[in-house]
C-alpha cells in the first residue's frame, strides 16, 4: 500500500477494453460505471458503497445502473462522492467524446444548503481516463522549468565574460574571432589542396561566409544590447508610464493630458522659432543702409566765386610797388 501511494497516477491514464467490451462501449448512461473500474475510483466514496450494497441487495443494483437516479442519490448522503458535471451532446456521434468528472466532499447541515469541497477532476476522453493536474501542481511544474533553465543559463554565461584592462569586460576578442575566421579559410584551403578531397561547392561556401556575418551580427547586436542595459537600465521611455501594483495599474496621465503637453510643446517651438525671425529681420542690412548726408552748401559757395559771379575779399597787407615801364631812346637802334 505504501509503494501504491508513492505512484503519482495523475501521470498514467487508465484503459480497459474488457470493460469497454462489457459495457459495449462508453455512452452517457454508463460512463460513470466505467470510471469505477479505473484506479482512480476510490471505493470508500459514496459510488464504491452504493455499488457494493447494489451486490446485496436487487433494489438497489437497478439504482447503480441509471446514472440519474444514481447521481440524485448520491445527493442525499454526505461524504465523498463522483459526479459527472459535464458530457456531450446526446444522439452526436463524436471521435472522441469528452466526460468531466469531479470528486468532492459533500457535507451537509440542517437549514443550509450543502456545502461542495472539490477534490479532484478526471477526464474521459474517448475511451482513455485521465487526471487534471491541480495548479499547485502546474505551477510547480513551471517553477521547476524555469529554474532548471535559469541555472543552466547561468553555468553557461559565468564561463563567457573576460576582462582586460585594454578592454575592460567582454565576451569575445575581435583576436579570437579573427583566428577562427583564419583557422576556417586555412582549412578549406587546405582541403581544397589535398587531392583526395571533394572540392566544395558554392553553396557550401555561401553558406559558411553567411554563417560567419551571422556571427558577427550576433555579437555586434549583443555587445549594443549590453552597452544599452548599462546606459540606460534604470529609465523609462514611456511617455505615460504606469502607477499601481500588479491587478491594479493605472496611466499616469490621460489622453488628454498628453495632447495638451504636446500642443503645449509645438507653441513654444513655434513661438521660439517666431522670436528667431524677428530678431534676424531687426539686424541693420548692408544695402539697405541709407548714406549720411553731406552738408554741400560751402561748396556751393565756392563754385559760384571760380565762375566770376563775387570775388573773393583781398587779404589785408601792404600795398604792392608798382613797376615802370622804360621807353626805348630815339637813337637807339636794336642789334641786328
Amino acid at each position: 500500500m505504501a509503494e501504491a501511494n508513492e505512484i503519482d497516477l495523475s501521470q498514467y491514464p487508465w484503459r480497459n477494453n474488457e470493460a469497454i467490451a462489457f459495457y459495449k462501449g462508453i455512452a452517457n448512461h454508463n460512463v460513470h460505471l466505467y470510471f469505477m473500474n479505473s484506479h482512480f475510483f476510490d471505493p470508500t466514496s459514496n459510488n464504491g458503497v452504493l455499488k457494493t450494497q447494489s451486490q446485496y441487495q436487487a433494489g438497489l443494483e437497478e439504482l447503480v445502473r441509471k446514472r440519474d437516479t444514481f447521481e440524485a442519490r448520491l445527493r442525499t448522503m454526505a461524504g465523498v462522492e463522483y459526479v459527472v458535471v459535464e458530457e456531450p451532446p446526446e444522439g452526436k456521434e463524436m471521435l472522441n467524446p469528452v466526460w468531466v468528472i469531479r470528486k468532492q466532499e459533500r457535507r451537509k447541515e440542517q437549514g443550509k444548503e450543502d456545502e461542495l469541497r472539490l477534490l479532484g477532476t478526471y477526464y474521459v476522453v474517448g475511451e482513455n481516463i485521465w487526471q487534471a493536474p491541480s495548479i499547485a501542481d502546474i505551477l510547480k511544474s513551471r517553477m521547476l522549468s524555469i529554474t532548471s533553465a535559469m541555472t543552466s543559463f547561468f553555468s553557461l554565461a559565468s564561463s563567457l565574460p573576460l576582462y582586460s584592462p585594454v578592454q575592460g569586460h567582454y565576451y569575445l576578442s575581435p583576436s579570437a574571432i579573427l583566428s577562427a575566421k583564419k583557422a576556417a579559410g586555412t582549412e578549406s584551403r587546405g582541403q581544397s589542396l589535398d587531392p583526395g578531397t571533394p572540392v566544395p561547392s558554392v553553396a557550401n561556401s555561401v553558406s559558411g561566409a553567411k554563417a560567419l556575418q551571422d556571427t558577427d551580427d550576433d555579437l555586434r547586436l549583443l555587445g549594443e544590447s549590453l552597452r544599452l542595459t548599462a546606459a540606460h537600465g534604470s529609465e523609462y521611455m514611456d511617455e505615460n508610464p504606469l502607477r499601481g501594483e500588479p491587478g491594479n495599474f493605472v496611466f499616469a496621465s490621460s489622453t488628454e493630458h498628453l495632447r495638451a503637453q504636446q500642443q503645449a510643446q509645438q507653441a513654444k517651438a513655434q513661438a521660439a522659432a517666431a522670436a528667431a525671425v524677428s530678431a534676424a529681420s531687426s539686424l541693420p542690412s548692408r544695402t539697405n543702409t541709407p548714406l549720411p548726408e553731406i552738408k554741400t552748401q560751402g561748396l556751393e559757395q565756392a563754385k559760384k566765386g571760380l565762375k566770376g559771379g563775387e570775388k573773393s575779399p583781398v587779404s589785408a597787407g601792404p600795398p604792392k610797388l608798382k613797376r615802370k615801364k622804360t621807353g626805348k631812346a630815339p637813337g637807339d637802334t636794336s642789334p641786328t
